[in-house]
Parts: C-alpha cells; structure tokens; sequence
C-alpha cells in the first residue's frame, strides 16, 4: 500500500514520543489512554474525546 509506511512512521512517532522516555513503565490500560489522548490531539479531535469522559460531564 502505498500510505502504509508513513503511517507506520507516524504510528512509531506518536508512541515513541509519548511512551518511551528513560524509566517509564506503563500498565496496559494507562498506555492505552495516554495513546489515545495523543492521536486525539494530533488529529485535533480533542474536544470529541473529552465529551466521552465521565469528568468532562461533570464538569
């Protein structure tokens, strides 16, 4: 496919920015969300993700 490798590029990037500083460790579902608060950002879909939260409800 010819997007396949610069997605998987910015896939790399998007974790590796975010998950891989020096001594960090990650339980399955906080990297989950930290993951998803990420790509949220970069596709500026905040405010969508935000909304699916139980604290932006109450807010």
């Amino acid at each position: 496919m010819l997007f396949s490798g610069r997605l998987e590029a910015a896939c790399q990037h998007v974790v590796a920015v975010r998950m891989k500083p020096s001594g960090v460790r990650w339980s399955k579902a906080g990297s989950q969300s930290v993951l998803s608060q990420r790509v949220a950002q970069l596709n500026d879909d905040w405010n969508r993700l935000w909304d699916t939260r139980p604290l932006a409800r109450a807010a």
